[in-house]
């Protein structure tokens, strides 16, 4: 089926991410991003769009969009990445076979909306629960629950939950490049995930057990006499 039309109305904030495919690298040199700020800087008089903010880094970048008419920001973006594309073809460092933008359209890019009247931060989606009997939850920009009442979130800026304090406990993970969670602290152990197939808490080590299409179906606590094997049968129930 065809894909749903993105929103492109006047007079909202918008945050614009724009990254290659496979999370390969666009800009090599001082010269790639020198490059994208005067296209950025003609995609914005041509268009006449409001540029907040922007980042620009190794593979994808960032913008901060307010456009003054429906329909501008999809012929700002299209301006943009249309002209990016067509200069690396000539003059990016990499070659065709290696530059993901040195092929037309091979950008990808999402819309989030910054809804109207939401202030800059602390703001939730308008279906995100805002109370529940008495208890306030609270929001980051990116639609990550800070706060229920009863725990304190921090999240990384890859949405990935660092630290929660609850009841004077604090509990925190650790992430790898890939974003797989290779520790967390309950308060009390870590317990540590070398990759899906273990983990470690004290001297006691788990082993997860797969389907070939990657699901888990059993895990086996300790070695030996003492290990303890548990199923996960469908409904979640374990035995």
């Amino acid at each position: 089926m065809p894909r749903l039309a993105r929103v492109d109305v006047g007079g909202e904030l918008y945050h614009v991410i724009n990254r290659a495919n496979g999370r390969l690298q666009i800009f090599d040199t001082k010269s790639d991003y020198l490059l994208f700020e005067e296209l950025l800087r003609e995609a914005k008089a041509l268009t006449d769009m409001r540029i907040l903010a922007y980042v620009v880094m190794s593979n994808h970048w960032h913008l901060i969009l307010h456009p003054k008419n429906d329909g501008d920001l999809g012929l700002f973006m299209h301006r943009l990445t249309n002209a990016h594309t067509r200069v690396c073809k000539t003059f990016c460092v990499n070659t065709p076979s290696t530059h993901p933008t040195a092929m037309p359209l091979t950008l990808t890019f999402a819309f989030i909306l910054a809804f109207a009247g939401a202030p800059l931060t602390g703001y939730a989606n308008p279906h995100a629960l805002t109370s529940v009997s008495g208890q306030t939850y609270t929001y980051d920009n990116a639609g990550n629950v800070t706060a229920d009442g009863t725990r304190t979130n921090t999240w990384d800026y890859q949405n990935r939950l660092t630290q929660t304090l609850k009841s004077g406990t604090t509990y925190r993970s650790t992430y790898d490049h890939a974003g797989q969670r290779t520790a967390h602290y309950d308060g009390t152990a870590t317990t540590t995930f070398p990759n899906k197939y273990y983990e470690q808490r004290g001297g006691v080590v788990t082993k997860h057990l797969y389907r070939p299409d990657g699901t888990l179906i059993a895990t086996v606590t300790g070695t030996g006499t003492n290990a303890t094997l548990r199923y996960l049968h469908t409904g979640n129930r374990d035995n």
